[in-house]
């Protein structure tokens, strides 16, 4: 499908590499890939998207629309983090100017971005969510979800990986541990969720994935399965499966009405031990699940890109039973009691890798080098260790150089 739209791909990380893969797939030409480390600014300035605007991130979105003014055709933006989605929300109408932007509502955005204000669309929908209570790590409790509990902030920040180290949320089983993670987060400031824990592996976390046009009408859909993560708890996937799942479909598309969301979107859920489902976030925007769905007949951005350039969209055919697995995952497997023959073959049978397994074997050259230049002494760590720089024609004075994503 080509054309004289591209797009401009927003975010970091496995996140943006695979949506970039995606959009390939389909023959949309992808020449802006921004890292959210864009200008090295981004990432420095989450803080300052809690708190609304500032002079760093005017600048930013100032660099995104000379990029899309300088075009013949003003290109489409598709965020593919938190910060990116927050970024292109609030300032939807500046960016507009230059890129062709489609979000969702902002208020939703809000609301979906923030887990505490995620609760209360979930108590107000009655959708079938784990108990969950906000607290001030290291404040006094009155009443707490029963044990055994997951703790997580309300965003994951600097703060938070101080006190309890690298894990997205903690599992906690007695009330000595809750004390000592208490303990630990005293004095950071770091509002958290105590929420009540879906038994079961990683393995049971279902997903519901879709892309719905400015009528409401959902344009195409499929559903996954996480089938390993790293850390095996509360990790990031290594590897999952495109499946069909006839009541994943139906929770998901229920959210959907109730928000009446538009544009991309992914509901998380929580296969409990009786079979029934628990619902664990939504995100509106793109994601790592993108290019194995791309493989499997279901190219969601792809999609939204057709319609934001004003192009026929492009032919769905949802082919289940496509598996995705990125190079980390042969140490779960490990674990899991996989040996390293059998996790090779049935990686080499996975039909969508990551963006490590791709036709340019530059991303994973940038992430080595990114790693051997943190061992030089005095060298600074780079931020974002799997990020992406940026892809394009040329890069601006001043901004991180422009390198290859498969």
């Amino acid at each position: 499908m080509t054309s004289g739209a591209a797009a401009v791909v927003l975010g970091a990380g496995v996140n943006l590499a695979e949506v970039v893969r995606a959009l390939r797939l389909a023959e949309v030409p992808v020449d802006l890939a921004a890292s959210c480390a864009l200008s090295a600014r981004l990432v420095r300035c989450e803080d300052d998207l809690s708190r609304g605007r500032s002079a760093a991130l005017d600048d930013v979105v100032a660099r995104l629309v000379r990029h899309g003014r300088s075009r013949a055709v003003p290109p489409t933006l598709l965020p593919v983090t938190d910060e990116a989605l927050l970024l292109a929300s609030r300032y939807r109408d500046e960016l507009s100017v230059g890129l062709r932007v489609a979000v969702a509502d902002a208020g939703l955005v809000e609301a979906l971005v923030d887990k505490a204000a995620f609760g209360e669309l979930a108590r107000r929908y009655g959708w079938p969510v784990p108990r969950t209570l906000e607290a001030l790590a290291g404040a006094p409790l009155t009443d707490a979800p029963p044990y055994p509990l997951l703790v997580k902030p309300l965003r994951r920040t600097a703060a938070w990986h101080a006190g309890v180290g690298a894990p997205k949320a903690v599992v906690v089983e007695r009330a000595d541990q809750l004390d000592e993670l208490w303990r630990q987060l005293d004095g950071v400031g770091e509002r958290v969720l105590l929420q009540e824990l879906v038994p079961g592996p990683e393995s049971r976390v279902e997903s519901y994935h879709a892309y719905t046009d400015a009528s409401g009408e959902i344009v195409a859909e499929f559903t996954g399965r996480k089938v390993r993560t790293l850390p095996a708890a509360f990790g990031h996937t290594t590897a999952l499966e495109v499946t069909r799942c006839e009541d994943v479909l139906s929770a998901g598309r229920a959210v959907l009405a109730d928000l009446g969301l538009t544009g991309l979107v992914k509901v998380d859920l929580k296969r409990a031990p009786d079979g029934s489902l628990r619902l664990l976030e939504v995100n509106p925007r793109g994601h790592l699940w993108h290019h194995p769905g791309a493989v499997a007949g279901i190219n969601l951005p792809a999609l939204a890109h057709a319609d934001l350039a004003g192009l026929p969209r492009p032919a769905t055919t949802w082919r289940p039973g496509v598996r995705w697995v990125r190079l980390r995952d042969r140490r779960v497997a490990r674990v899991d009691g996989l040996g390293s023959g059998a996790w090779a073959l049935e990686a080499l049978a996975s039909r969508a890798k990551a963006f490590w397994w791709g036709d340019s074997p530059a991303p994973l050259l940038g992430v080595t080098a990114a790693r051997l230049a943190a061992r030089v002494p005095g060298r600074r760590p780079a931020q974002e260790p799997e990020g992406v720089g940026v892809v394009g024609p040329s890069p601006e004075p001043g901004s991180p150089t422009a390198r290859g994503v498969a």
